[in-house]
């Protein structure tokens, strides 16, 4: 009978001392709107690419250099998101590219000599 009391207000315990949820990270995360990357070009891709690595090193150049007080790692973290989501597009249309110009460039087999044998 105690034992079960103990498990009782052990399980009330936890409930009452639970962490809040975090409602505005949800909302957060709701309200950011992913692009399509699979339907851009890879030079958009690549473009975006650079324009968010270049915005990341700015901010890990001004946190270094102090000018920045307050570093906002939550935007720190959605750019490496960004990138993250991003970078299977950019490897993927890659790839298909250098395969694509690898079938379209028959000339260069037939200008390389015959190994000998």
């Amino acid at each position: 009978m105690v034992l079960r009391c103990l498990v009782v207000l052990a399980s009330l315990a936890s409930a009452f001392y639970a962490p809040p949820q975090r409602a505005a990270v949800r909302l957060l995360a709701a309200k950011t709107e992913v692009p399509d990357y699979g339907s851009m070009t890879l030079e958009v891709i690549q473009a975006e690419l650079e324009k968010t690595k270049k915005e990341m090193f700015g901010m890990n150049v001004e946190k270094w250099q102090a000018k920045k007080k307050s570093f906002d790692s939550a935007e720190y973290r959605e750019l490496k998101k960004k990138v993250a989501r991003m970078m299977p597009f950019y490897e993927l249309k890659r790839d298909e590219k250098e395969a694509a110009d690898a079938e379209t460039s028959p000339e260069e087999e037939e200008a390389a000599p015959a190994p000998a044998t």
